[in-house]
């Protein structure tokens, strides 16, 4: 969960990916994204202000995934 004084995005990792659970937000535009799992490819809550964005940093021969607010 990522709770930021904007409001509260869940985000869920399933089977090597990453979605926008679930969204406060006013549009919920953000969970529509689906499933992310390939390097370069974002999620974005706009009313939030929350950036979510696979990267493909080599780790034990694994992606990893990275989210942030800003």
């Amino acid at each position: 969960m990522i709770k930021t004084e904007k409001g509260e995005n869940v985000i869920a990792i399933e089977n090597e990916s990453i979605r926008m659970a679930k969204s406060d937000c006013s549009d919920h535009v953000c969970e529509q994204f689906g499933a992310r799992s390939k390097p370069g490819q974002t999620i974005v809550c706009l009313p939030h202000q929350i950036y979510v964005e696979v990267r493909g940093n080599k780790v034990d021969s694994e992606e990893t995934i990275d989210s942030g607010a800003y």
